[in-house]
């Protein structure tokens, strides 16, 4: 009968082989072509970015604030994936939409922040503090690199089916700073029909439907900025954990 002795060396020795390294580092190669995919993806996305954050009249308001608007309800965006093995990707972005619903309960008592949370990771997180006021969740994102039309079918999917009209939206993603940080940051975008109520819009004589589209191409396009953001933090962050990884398996050692 065989003793605890004589198994020990046959179950830990595909802890102590190479085959650990080998697939890790293997990983870290293809997270490596990823983010350098992805990185060209941002440039394209950070110029969309770019042009939503200049300050025309017509953009930046003074919009009606929460007092002169009675059904006020932030919309809180949490841009996530469905991939994991990316280290704090995800729970910086939880812990960020978590604080900022407990904000706005707290300075606005009437109102009942929305949360709508793309990716499937973040859920989980948010749902442990803040369940009841998740409203929307989109899946199958992560998986390729975002493209404009992802966020343009968001926004199509928010006008028809999402359950309240907010007047103010934020956005919750990750910067992508180096191939070694990033930053989890926030946003404040605006719905099409919110830009009707700015003070002073009637000087431009601009066509109701025309606007609304311009407002719904400005969402949209912030929108893929921080998608295309978010990708390259992952991969950046994916490729560090595998590497991180990879040193790590080549430690193991039967003691």
């Amino acid at each position: 009968m065989a003793t605890l002795k004589d198994s020990k060396p046959r179950s830990l020795k595909p802890l102590t082989s190479s085959a650990a390294p080998k697939i890790t580092k293997s990983m870290k190669m293809i997270a490596s072509t990823k983010l350098a995919r992805a990185q060209k993806a941002m440039d394209c996305g950070r110029i969309y970015g770019a042009a939503t954050q200049s300050k025309p009249l017509i953009v930046h308001g003074p919009f009606p604030s929460p007092a002169q608007n009675e059904n006020f309800a932030p919309l809180l965006i949490a841009v996530s994936s469905d991939r994991g093995l990316c280290g704090s990707i995800h729970s910086s972005i939880s812990k960020l939409v978590k604080k900022s619903v407990k904000d706005t309960i707290r300075e606005m008592p009437n109102s009942s922040p929305a949360v709508l949370v793309l990716g499937d990771k973040a859920k989980p997180q948010i749902a442990r503090e803040a369940r009841s006021y998740i409203t929307g969740h989109f899946n199958q994102l992560g998986r390729v690199i975002p493209v404009f039309l992802d966020a343009s079918n968001i926004v199509d999917t928010l006008e028809k089916e999402f359950p309240i009209k907010p007047s103010v939206i934020k956005i919750f993603y990750n910067h992508f700073k180096s191939v070694i940080a990033f930053e989890s940051s926030e946003i404040t975008a605006l719905r099409a029909d919110s830009l009707l109520s700015i003070d002073g819009i009637e000087k431009y004589e601009v066509d109701e439907e025309a606007l609304m589209n311009y407002g719904d191409f400005l969402f949209a396009s912030q929108l893929f900025w921080t998608l295309s953001e978010g990708h390259a933090a992952e991969m950046a962050a994916k490729r560090t954990a595998m590497e991180n990884a990879t040193k790590n398996a080549g430690k193991w050692s039967i003691l």
